[in-house]
Formats: structure tokens, C-alpha cells, sequence
């Protein structure tokens, strides 16, 4: 008769490995924002050996969007850089037109945080189409100021003039008439919107930052690479202006050292979790301790024995017997070491959690300081773009006699210095990279998400348990209880049998037989009476080590958290003093030198000045990072 179960409606497997299949529609978010928040949720849930998520659907195309994008960008940027070289035949015209790349991507991504829309591939390839048109009117303000200059107009400052007073109408038609043509796809709501909408967003929003900024930057990067001697320094001001600026957007795009993968730290413990070997060698002595709980019945082996014992003189034969024997422990000693490994393994568990507990601290504290130094070889980059430009300001002035090239000098040494600076930076990135290719047993090399450094946070949820480390040590106390239990129970009697029978071999009239024997420790008695007592001794030095574990924690606990309230108070400084006077300084500075209040010196040190305070709050930042991670390793959060 048949028996009907419940089960699945159908059992699914990829590589010969079972697959459950969880499927979602996102509307009204990005897919990559979603896939990421459900990453943290899932890396609060350790999944057994053997188990693992992946993701598909919409995010695994996304994925491989991305990285043909990666390839088809670059490989778009080498051929506008091309062609614009073959067109005018000079690199350094080649290279102001390509300026007005950075610029409409300034726009472009301007536009879609206005919008409120995430970066998608229908807006990598719009930026890919934005870099084509954008670059259009460079050529045509360029091509006309090389144009005047072959009609015979020598003054460089009459031909820019000249030649955007020609040319604007043309530069305004070619943006205006793009973007109108993009404006119905970036306010369409119909079929394809999703797809069209971001595209048309970068195009528009591009190429009016791209028309502004090559009507204002070109001609005055135009002027600075053709100017004769002693008429650049008059825009030193409006140059250096510019650099500290855009600086920012510049440095973020930079890329870091080498070809990293970004991933955020659920990614990444994710990636730990899987394939570190520490964690790998807990779960397999914890398998090993499960196997074990199977041999607590370790009978002696069974003899087969044949002997002769009843010869005498008018019996020569005897009575041969042949039969077999078996020893038996006592029974409570079977339940005893039962009782040991069971509690064994429940220490191996306690193990493998601490070493999950440790691998999530190191993690982290290997992340954020990756994160950290990210975040420093940024700030170095701004700085590093402001002493080049000094560097070339200051050159202008010593060659027009404006100063007596101590600036140009000192602008040398500061851009010498940072450039130091970040070499330095870039091998501690590296370094910490090494660290987290090991920890994560993968040969690639990672990077945090482009983004500010962020603020670890502390407030968790209570804890669920004491932390593992005082869980393992009370499971050694019970383990030495079992080893007290068991040493005492070595002393009672041990029993041994034997059984023959001539039967065994065709004897008629066969002799059968049977002995029983109890073993007792009367000469061992001292021997076992010190085993328990030594076990006892294991036990009360386990109760000891607990009650110093536990003391030692919450002091740790304590310090942890005073080194964490002192990095607050610092922290909270920056955050709500330390940057507004870092960006007042900025502007004062800069609109003091514009007026011709203060010299170039002067206006190193101050901007030198706001770069430390910036600087000082990520290495606070890091502080608190650090004093955070530990409190919530100690609270077991």
C-alpha cells in the first residue's frame, strides 16, 4: 500500500548540487541597492558548511553590463583622445578639447542625484554618447582660435575674444538641439522609460555643465598653455580657483593603485565565511568531535581460546577446550564517557563560534582601515592637484618678476612631498590588501566602496549570550566534571567471561563450561584515588580561569568603552565645528588672495591648514573605527 508525503513540487540542481530558487520583483528602487541591503541582512545568519547564496536575475546581467563597461569606456575615451590627436595634430590641443569630458561628467552625474536616479547601464552607455557630443564643441572653439592665429591675429587674448564672440551662437545651437532632442526620453513615463530616462538624464544634464565650462575653462586652459611670457600670472587667481574646485570630483575618479574589485563589507564577510580556513578547520574538528561521540562504546576485543589444563600421569590426552572470552567495563563507564564527548563537542561549537566572532573583528578592522587609507590617499590627491597648480602659478610670477621665485621654489617642495605622500599611502593600500587577500584565502585584490569613510556603529541590539570565549571556558569546567565523573567511575569492578564447549568439534559426551570474573583495584586503589583527585584539581583550576576570564572581559569591556567615548568627543568636534572652519578658511583664503590681501605663501599655509583639519578627522575617524569594532567584538554583537 502506497503512502502519501508532503514535499517539494520539484527538486532543482545546478552542478549537481540541490538549488532553491527565491524570486522577487523590485519596483520603485535599483536593483544593486536592494541586492546589497539583502546581502547585510543574510550575513546576520551563518550558513551551515556547504551552503552558500547567489544571486541572478536582474542583478547578474547588471554585473556583466558592468564589466563590458568597463572595457567599452575606456576603449571609447582612447578613440575620442585619437581622433581628436589625428584631427589637430598636436597633443596639446588634443588634450584641452578632451577636457570637456570631466566636465560633462560633472553634469551628468549632477543630473541623475537631482533626479534621485541610481547609476545604471542605460546611463553608462549615455555617458559614453555624452563624451561624443560633448567634446563637439571644443573642436569648434579650438578649430576657430587656430583658424584666427593662421588670418594673422598674433595676440592671444584678442583672439580668445574674437573667437568665442564667433563661435558662441554655434557652441549654445549644438547643446540646445541635443538636449531638446533627449528631452522627451528624460520625461517619458511610458514602456522603455526605465531604460531611457537615465540615458537622456546624463546626455542633458551633461551637456549643459559641458557648454558653461567650456565657455569659461577652455579659453582660460587655452590661454595658459599658448600665453607669452608674463600674461598668465594675472590669471593665477582664476586657475587655482578652478583647480581646488574640481579637485574633489577629480580625485574620486582617480583610480587607486592597481585593478581592484570594490565590495562592501557584507560582501566580504560573505566571501570570509566561505572560504577562510580557520573557520573551515573549526567545522572540521567539530565534525570530527560529532564522529567521536560514536565510539564511547569501546568494548575489548573477543579472545578465542584453546587450552588443555586437566593432564595427568594416567591421562595423557586430557580435555581439550576451546572456547571464547570477552571483558566487559562497568556499565555506568560507558554512560560517563558518553556524557565527556558529548560535552566535547559542545566546546568545539563554542570554538567554531569565537573563531566567526574573531574573523567578523579582524575583518572589519582590516576593511576600515583599508577604507581609511582609501579615504587619505583621496584627501592627498586634492592636495597634491593644489601644489601642482601653485607649482605652475608660482613659476608664471617668477618669470613676469612678481616674486623672487621663493613661491615657485617652496610650491616645488610641497608638490614634491605630497607626491611622496601618496606613494606612501598607496603601499599601506596595498599592504592591507595582502592582509585581506589572506583572510579571505582569494588571490583578488579588493577595494572598499568609493565612498567617505564611514562610522562603524555600536548601537546593536543586546547581546544573545555571554561572549563565546566565557562559553568556552564554563564548557571546560563541565569537561573536567565529566573527567571527575569518569575517573571515579575507573574504580568500580571490571567484569571478564569465558565460554567453551567440545561440542565446537564433535566430542561425544562433551564437556561444556563457563567462568565469570570481577576484577577489583585492591593494588591500584591509590592509583585511581589520584586520578580523581587530579581530575578534581582540572576542574578547580577551569572554575578559576573562568572567573579571571570573566573579570578581565568586562575590564576590557570598560577600557574599550572610555577609548571609545574619548574618540566621540573628537569626533564630534570635526563634525560639528572642525569642517565649517576647514571651509571658512577655504574661502577667506581664497577670496584674500583673489584681492591681493595676502601672498601665495600665505595662501599655502592657510589651505595647507584646511587640509589638516580634514586629514586630523579621518584619523579620528579611524580611532573611533577601531575602539568600535573591538567593543562590539567584546559584547559579542
Amino acid at each position: 500500500v502506497g503512502e502519501l508525503r508532503e514535499g517539494p513540487a520539484q527538486i532543482s540542481r545546478e552542478d549537481a548540487k540541490r538549488r532553491v530558487v527565491i524570486g522577487f520583483n523590485v519596483r520603485g528602487r535599483d536593483v544593486q541597492s536592494v541586492v546589497r541591503e539583502i546581502q547585510m541582512k543574510l550575513a546576520e545568519f551563518p550558513l551551515p558548511t556547504g551552503y552558500y547564496f547567489t544571486y541572478g536575475g536582474t542583478f547578474e546581467n547588471l554585473q556583466q553590463a558592468s564589466a563590458r563597461l568597463k572595457i567599452a569606456v575606456p576603449i571609447a575615451l582612447l578613440l575620442i583622445f585619437t581622433l581628436l590627436y589625428f584631427t589637430f595634430g598636436s597633443l596639446k590641443q588634443a588634450t584641452l578639447i578632451f577636457t570637456a569630458i570631466p566636465m560633462s561628467a560633472i553634469g551628468g552625474i549632477f543630473a541623475l542625484l537631482v533626479r534621485g536616479m541610481p547609476f545604471s547601464i542605460s546611463a553608462g552607455v549615455g555617458f559614453i554618447a555624452l563624451f561624443g557630443v560633448a567634446v563637439l564643441n571644443g573642436i569648434v572653439l579650438i578649430g576657430t582660435f587656430n583658424q584666427l592665429k593662421k588670418d594673422g591675429m598674433n595676440d592671444i587674448l584678442e583672439r580668445i575674444r574674437v573667437g568665442t564672440r564667433i563661435r558662441l551662437r554655434p557652441v549654445l545651437m549644438t547643446a540646445t538641439v541635443a538636449s531638446l532632442g533627449f528631452l522627451p526620453m528624460a520625461i517619458s513615463n511610458g514602456a522603455g522609460a526605465e531604460v531611457q530616462k537615465p540615458l537622456a538624464t546624463v546626455v542633458i544634464g551633461g551637456l549643459v555643465t559641458a557648454t558653461i565650462l567650456t565657455l569659461i575653462v577652455l579659453p582660460l586652459l587655452y590661454l595658459m598653455f599658448n600665453s607669452e611670457r608674463g600674461r598668465g600670472s594675472r590669471f593665477a587667481p582664476f586657475i587655482l580657483l578652478f583647480v581646488l574646485l574640481v579637485a574633489p570630483f577629480c580625485a574620486n575618479s582617480q583610480t587607486q593603485p592597481g585593478n581592484e574589485v570594490r565590495l562592501s563589507l557584507a560582501e566580504a564577510y560573505e566571501i570570509a565565511l566561505r572560504n577562510n580556513l580557520l573557520l573551515r578547520s573549526s567545522d572540521l574538528a567539530l565534525q570530527r568531535s560529532q564522529v567521536l561521540t560514536t565510539t564511547f562504546l569501546d568494548l575489548p576485543k573477543t579472545g578465542i581460546f584453546a587450552e588443555n589444563e586437566d593432564l595427568r600421569p594416567s591421562d595423557r590426552q586430557g580435555i581439550l577446550k576451546i572456547g571464547v572470552s570477552q571483558s566487559l567495563e562497568y556499565p555506568g563507564i560507558y554512560r560517563a564517557r558518553r556524557h565527556q564527548l558529548q560535552e566535547q563537542v559542545t566546546s568545539f561549537s563554542y570554538s567554531r563560534s569565537l573563531k566567526a566572532l574573531e574573523l567578523r573583528r579582524n575583518l572589519e578592522v582590516l576593511y576600515y582601515t583599508l577604507w581609511y587609507h582609501q579615504s587619505k590617499y583621496t584627501l592627498w590627491q586634492e592636495l597634491d592637484s593644489f601644489y601642482h597648480a601653485s607649482a605652475y602659478i608660482a613659476r608664471l610670477r617668477a618669470k613676469t618678476g612678481e616674486s623672487a621665485g621663493l613661491d615657485s621654489i617652496s610650491a616645488n617642495a610641497k608638490s614634491m612631498e605630497t607626491h611622496v605622500q601618496l606613494t606612501t599611502i598607496a603601499n599601506d593600500i596595498r599592504m592591507q590588501q595582502v592582509a585581506l587577500k589572506a583572510l579571505l584565502n582569494n588571490d583578488t585584490a579588493y577595494l572598499p566602496q568609493s565612498l567617505s569613510l564611514g562610522k562603524v556603529v555600536t548601537q546593536y541590539p543586546p547581546s544573545t549570550g555571554p561572549h563565546p570565549s566565557l562559553l568556552i571556558q564554563a564548557q571546560a569546567i563541565r569537561i573536567a566534571e565529566a573527567d571527575v565523573r569518569l575517573a571515579r567511575m575507573s574504580q568500580l569492578p571490571e567484569f571478564s567471561g569465558r565460554l567453551f564447549s567440545q561440542r565446537l568439534y564433535g566430542k561425544p559426551d562433551p564437556y561444556s563450561g563457563f567462568s565469570v570474573t570481577v576484577g577489583v583495584p585492591l593494588l591500584s586503589l591509590r592509583t585511581h584515588r589520584n586520578r580523581v583527585k587530579a581530575a578534581q584539581l582540572e576542574q578547580d583550576y577551569q572554575s578559576t580561569l573562568y572567573t579571571y576570564e570573566g573579570i578581565m572581559l568586562r575590564a576590557q569591556i570598560e577600557q574599550t568603552e572610555q577609548e571609545l567615548a574619548k574618540s566621540r568627543s573628537v569626533l564630534e568636534y570635526y563634525e560639528t565645528v572642525g569642517f565649517r572652519q576647514a571651509q571658512e578658511i577655504t574661502r577667506a583664503a581664497n577670496l584674500a588672495y583673489t584681492g591681493g590681501e595676502i601672498s601665495f605663501a600665505e595662501l599655502s599655509q592657510y589651505l595647507t591648514q584646511a587640509i589638516d583639519i580634514r586629514k586630523n578627522y579621518l584619523e579620528a575617524l579611524h580611532k573611533y573605527n577601531l575602539a568600535a569594532i573591538q567593543l562590539n567584538y567584546y559584547q559579542n554583537r
